[in-house]
């Protein structure tokens, strides 16, 4: 009878995971082992870093196969491990391998947002203090970005933990918002919740308000008058609404795209005397600061004339008596344009009256002195709007 003395022990290489590595998932111990005669069974070893045995798994080879690669997955906590194979064949041979070691790190960095300060900022003139920090046992890298409303990127992977940044950072009034990042050498990524990272840069200045038409104190003629209002107005955030008043009564709607600029018509109808008016136009951006400016102009409306009568050619000087009211109501209000007649009464030619568009003919000084005197009880007859010319010869 003859007899097989198997003497050799098997062998077994480590496959995964493979040695020294970090990873944030469960992992495969696996290993490739083989044996002259047959395998019978390996079993695998994993110790934590208290060197306190985690798991101890046993795989049979029923088969008896030369070759295998074997392989088991543990769910293991964060720690470091140290593991490895012993490997037995039918004759009781066993052989055990070198050690590895691997990490398991499945938790997430902790970012957190000290400080983010003033909020609100006010445009142009706060600097934003900003503090953050980021932990992790295997941290590999950490950096907070800065997006406007849009979504624009304002700051990327800036990597300072403590940074006072220019208030001219942040190029117009907007919500800004702060978001750190954090990613470990497991694979473990981690963020601050955007919620908590807004900062609003705030505009606390009036827009800017340019009104080249009308010049204030101008002076109008006629019974309708069409007057441009010419505007430029800009702000940061946009100028939201805009506006004129007169007097301090009806808002007239100026309209509006983002800033306002160009030219808006201003209308007048006038039927009796003159009139000056306030005028307020105003423009307010999206934070409801507001900037007025004033203009003051009068409307007339040219009245029916008494003219002299002189010959043509000889006329060296004209005076208008301006407003709009009757024969006797000129005359008497204008007392000294009156006075200067009697005085010069010799000197002055002929008149005639040319109420609205009637002529009267010539009339000497005399008669309208005369009608000055007896007009008032006959006033349907001059209670026609006038103005008086003097003409000198």
């Amino acid at each position: 009878m003859t007899f097989l003395v198997d003497t050799i022990n098997p062998n077994g290489t480590l496959m995964t995971p493979i040695n020294g590595t970090i990873y944030n998932v469960n992992q495969n111990f696996s290993a490739n082992i083989s044996d002259n005669v047959g395998l019978k069974n390996a079993t695998v070893f994993i110790y934590n870093a208290s060197n306190y045995l985690t798991n101890q798994t046993t795989t049979n080879t029923p088969t008896n196969p030369i070759t295998a690669l074997i392989g088991i997955v543990v769910n293991l906590a964060d720690n470091v491990y140290t593991w490895f194979y012993q490997i037995f064949d039918f004759a009781g041979n066993s052989f055990t391998t070198n050690n590895n070691t691997v990490t398991i790190d499945k938790t997430l960095p902790i970012v957190s947002i000290i400080t983010l300060t003033p909020n609100p900022a006010q445009y142009t003139i706060d600097n934003i203090i900003f503090n953050w920090t980021a932990t992790d046992l295997h941290l590999d890298d950490a950096y907070f970005n800065v997006t406007n409303s849009s979504g624009a990127i304002i700051i990327s992977n800036n990597r300072t933990h403590w940074l006072n940044i220019s208030a001219a950072t942040f190029p117009v009034p907007d919500d800004y918002t702060f978001i750190v990042w954090a990613n470990d050498t497991a694979g473990n990524n981690a963020s601050t919740p955007s919620i908590l990272g807004v900062v609003t840069v705030i505009d606390t200045t009036a827009p800017s308000l340019n009104i080249t038409v009308p010049i204030n104190n101008s002076y109008y003629s006629a019974s309708s008058v069409n007057v441009t209002l010419t505007l430029l107005s800009y702000d940061p955030s946009n100028v939201t609404s805009a506006w004129w008043t007169e007097n301090g009564t009806t808002n007239h709607t100026i309209n509006v795209v983002n800033n306002v600029t160009g030219t808006f018509d201003m209308i007048w109808n006038q039927s009796t005397g003159s009139q000056s008016y306030n005028i307020q136009i105003c423009v307010k951006d999206k934070y409801l600061n507001q900037k007025c400016e004033y203009r003051y102009i009068t409307f007339t409306i040219p009245a029916p004339e008494i003219t002299s009568g002189g010959s043509a050619g000889f006329v060296i000087a004209t005076q208008n008596y301006t407003g709009n009211r009757t024969v006797s109501n000129l005359f008497n209000i204008e007392t000294p344009g009156l006075i200067k007649f009697f005085n010069n009464i010799l000197n002055w030619g002929a008149y005639k009256m040319n109420p609205k568009n009637q002529t009267f003919g010539l009339i000497t000084v005399w008669a309208i002195i005369f009608c000055l005197i007896f007009i008032i009880p006959i006033n349907n007859f001059f209670s026609k709007r006038i103005k008086l010319r003097r003409e000198f010869k």
